[in-house]
């Protein structure tokens, strides 16, 4: 997780859109909550008294909650995609501006297509969770715990049976994080490999076409994919195992509820009005479990590419100017190069 601790300095600067985030966040988390309350006064307290009025209100209240929702999610939908677009900009200016203060050698040594790929669909995957995936993961992680609070302080028993599958869900997800991560990291591989084959491609193809070797770089690019579609069919596999059956388990807590209220309501141990509110808090903890296989996936692309990323910034250059160096001022007349020669520094030949 060091890698999230050096990220959290491209957060800094944009401290007031973090702020608008969770102030969207918290607003969506309190709100949330409120729906299934209202139904279960109407339910239990406004229709049995056939106070219309108190209907009419609570109605009303009920379609306000909702519309300051949309508004919610509209505010933080909009503040983390721009947060996520801003540090990606900021992250892409840091890699540029280091990759132009590189020595030649630097670029002997590394593939162009390597270094394209990392600039571009590193840093995109990068932006896809700390953009949305991040704080939706806090966001839901949230909700989940303030949702079960409320659904304690309304009845423990009935919260404990219709909660009853989750530790199992969290086996699945520990499970699938673990199968995940070593294959996003071949992805991210693959791809600059893929990257690399199609830029020396395309800017050595007059060479290609002089030598008629079109068949040849036709069939290394076909393997190079070939590749690349083995790794992520691996990937789509492991996904494909594991979200279907993240969501069946998310349904067994309604199917749970269902079974366990339905009884309660029909020997008179809770009311009706309860059961509808269980049931809409439920759903607010179903949404976030169903979407916990997608978060900790944009999870696992992140964490491969930032060390590709930072590998980038954390390397020097070769030529740094001592402490000591000075500027030196302008002269007229001629340069003259003599007695120079030049090898490069794993050759063993002169080459000027």
């Amino acid at each position: 997780m060091k890698v999230f601790k050096r990220l959290f300095l491209y957060v800094i600067p944009h401290c007031r859109l973090v702020i608008t985030t969770f102030i969207s966040m918290l607003s969506i988390l309190v709100l949330g909550l409120l729906p299934p309350l209202i139904l279960r006064t109407v339910v239990d307290i406004a229709l049995p008294s056939g106070a219309l009025d108190s209907v009419a209100w609570l109605v009303a209240s009920y379609i306000l909650v909702n519309l300051l929702l949309g508004v919610s999610n509209y505010g933080q939908w909009y503040s983390f995609e721009l947060l996520g677009q801003r540090m990606a900009r900021d992250l892409q200016l840091d890699l540029h501006n280091h990759l132009q203060r590189m020595h030649l050698e630097y670029f002997r040594k590394q593939k162009t297509g390597d270094i394209m790929s990392r600039v571009t669909e590193d840093v995109s995957s990068l932006n896809e969770f700390m953009g949305w995936g991040a704080i939706l993961l806090v966001s839901n992680a949230l909700t989940v715990l303030v949702t079960i609070g409320v659904m304690l302080w309304l009845n423990w028993q009935f919260t404990v049976a219709a909660v009853a599958v989750f530790p199992l869900l969290g086996f699945v997800v520990v499970r699938f994080d673990k199968r995940i991560r070593p294959i996003w990291t071949r992805v991210r591989e693959e791809m600059s490999k893929l990257t690399t084959v199609l830029q020396e491609n395309v800017s050595g193809v007059r060479t290609v076409k002089a030598f008629a070797r079109e068949s040849y770089e036709v069939g290394k690019f076909g393997a190079r994919n070939k590749g690349f579609l083995g790794v992520n069919l691996e990937r789509i596999k492991v996904e494909s195992n594991t979200q279907p059956f993240i969501e069946f388990l998310s349904s067994l807590a309604i199917i749970s509820l269902l079974w366990y209220g339905g009884g309660q309501v029909a020997s008179d141990r809770i009311s009706l009005g309860t059961l509808i509110a269980f049931q809409g808090y439920i759903f607010n903890l179903v949404w976030p479990t169903r979407m916990l296989g997608m978060l900790l996936n944009l999870m696992e692309q992140a964490l491969a590419a930032t060390p590709r990323l930072f590998e980038i910034l954390d390397t020097p250059s070769a030529i740094i100017d001592a402490p000591s160096s000075t500027t030196a001022p302008e002269f007229a007349g001629t340069l003259e190069f003599k007695d120079v020669t030049f090898q490069f520094s794993d050759g063993d030949n002169e080459v000027l």
